[in-house]
């Protein structure tokens, strides 16, 4: 309770961190759009980057880890099948160069560990 009522308090008295947020957000979003990732219709600063391939995910989230950088992995039951995601939370502290190596280091892990063929070809099927 007391950690919910200093949070309202930051909010508050330190709008400027609320703007910066919201800066980090839009930015994270636009970059990962540029870069070819699945974020859907995100608009929150909870940023989902959508993949079809649950090893491919598996793959990437530890080659991430390896290289600082921790996303959070959600698989099945909390997502569908062939929807699993990274979901990416940018903070009112960081920086254009912070979030840029997000994106660098997810675009390293994704072409180090493409999709499988089988997901490949399942996806043309079910179009």
């Amino acid at each position: 309770m007391w950690s919910a009522l200093k949070s309202f308090e930051i909010i508050v008295n330190e709008p400027e961190r609320v703007k910066k947020l919201q800066e980090n957000g839009d930015y994270l979003r636009k970059k990962l759009k540029e870069n070819g990732f699945n974020i859907e219709h995100s608009i929150t600063n909870v940023v989902p980057v959508i993949f079809r391939d649950i090893l491919q995910l598996i793959d990437m989230h530890y080659y991430m880890l390896q290289k600082g950088i921790f996303a959070a992995a959600v698989m099945a039951p909390a997502c569908p099948l062939d929807a699993v995601r990274f979901r990416i939370c940018p903070t009112s502290s960081d920086t254009k160069e912070s979030l840029d190596r997000i994106v660098e280091i997810l675009t390293e892990a994704r072409n180090k560990f493409p999709e499988s063929e089988k997901v490949v070809k399942l996806a043309k099927l079910l179009k």
